[in-house]
């Protein structure tokens, strides 16, 4: 006895992937250059450093300035 799937069953068994775009984002804190990485997914915003990350979506300006913010606050926790 085999197993066969219907198209419906196909369709529904499937999972959807998303493709995550990461970009490079740069600050000035405290006299020194920052870099990290920052990407948006489903309108939250992450900022990933080699030793830490945030993520924010509460906030109404653009997806870059949340970024910037969040880097700042990185380096304030020493996480850059």
């Amino acid at each position: 006895m085999g197993f066969c799937l219907t198209n419906e069953r196909m369709k529904s068994a499937m999972v959807t992937q998303t493709l995550t775009v990461w970009q490079q984002i740069t600050v000035e804190f405290n006299g020194n250059s920052l870099s990290a990485s920052y990407a948006v997914e489903n309108g939250v915003v992450k900022v990933k450093t080699p030793f830490g990350e945030k993520a924010d979506s509460s906030s109404p300006f653009n997806s870059e300035w949340i970024a910037r913010r969040l880097l700042e606050e990185l380096a304030t926790e020493g996480k850059v």
